[in-house]
Parts: structure tokens; sequence; C-alpha cells
């Protein structure tokens, strides 16, 4: 979109402040957030622009084992309760990694633990034709949940300036 996403703004503030609430409200015990945003105490990259799994790369040394669900900040309609299902649905079908059916690769719910850590630093550090959620994904052989039209319309990101004022009826500021 040529601009941080995370910074642009919602009626009651940033997408990103957004989306760590929800996250919140979903019932997370901690959200980590990866990136240069010292407002939240965020991990900063390792190593800059290898997008989402970079990211989660750089903050594998943060989390412990269990389970995590990885959600990207683009998401201006994200509600607590796509996140539950999403945790409720993987931990019920007692997969390792799952995401909703419908092409979207995140939200991501990754049960971690010893392997997945090596498998997510492997693809973190893959060429970039290698280096992609969708990748990661097939590596921890997920699972793709079904998804309804309801979760799928919490679902939907804000890629262009044409998604973003689709979604917010709104005009993103100029960069």
């Amino acid at each position: 979109m040529g601009r941080d996403k995370a910074r642009l703004w919602l009626t009651n503030g940033s997408l990103l402040e957004h989306v760590r609430s929800v996250c919140l409200a979903a019932g997370a015990s901690a959200v980590l957030i990866s990136g240069n945003y010292p407002e939240f105490a965020a991990v900063p990259d390792r190593t800059p622009d290898l997008g989402p799994v970079g990211g989660l790369a750089s903050v594998l040394s943060q989390l412990a084992d269990g389970a995590l669900i990885v959600v990207p900040v683009d998401l201006p309609r994200l509600q607590p309760p796509a996140l539950q299902t999403l945790h409720a649905a993987a931990c019920a079908c007692g997969t390792m990694a799952a995401r909703f059916s419908g092409g979207s690769v995140l939200p991501l719910w990754i049960r971690l633990d010893p392997s997945r850590r090596k498998v997510i630093e492997e693809v973190g550090s893959a060429p970039s034709r290698s280096r992609s959620m969708n990748a990661l994904f097939h590596r921890l052989a997920g699972t793709e949940l079904p998804c309804s039209s309801l979760l799928q319309a919490f679902l939907e990101d804000c890629d262009t300036p044409e998604a973003w004022h689709r979604l917010t009826g709104r005009e993103p500021p100029p960069c």
C-alpha cells in the first residue's frame, strides 16, 4: 500500500492498536508485536524487510511453547470471535497448525514446540521466493478449517488503498 498499515488510523486508534485490543479481548495472555513500534515495546525485526515470516522468526525467542496465533495488522474488521473460533477449532481437531479456508494464510494458529521453531527459522531464512506464510503453513503440514461468511467478513484485509476505502469508508492518508 506504500505506507505502514499499522499506523493507519481507524475511528478509535491505529490499526495496530485495534488488532492488539482484539487479540486481548479474544483471550490472548500476551500480544507480541514485531517491528519498529517502541510505543508497544515491540520486538524489532532481526533482519528488516523479510515480511511476516521474518517478523515471526524475530519474536520466537520471546515465545513459550504452546498455542500461538499469528495475526496480521491489516484486518480493520477483525473481531474476537474470529480468533476464538480459530483457536477452538484447531485445538479440537488436534492439528499442529491451522488457518481458515478461503485463501488467506493469516491468521495462522500454531502449536509451538522445538520442531516447529526449527521450521519457522528455516522458512524465515529461506530465499525470498520460498519465504512466505503460505510456505510456512505447508511446511508445518497445516490444516485448513471451514470458514463461514461471517468469519470471512472479519478477515478481509486492506492491502491496497482501494480495499482500505472499501472496508473503512475512508481514504488512506497520502504517503
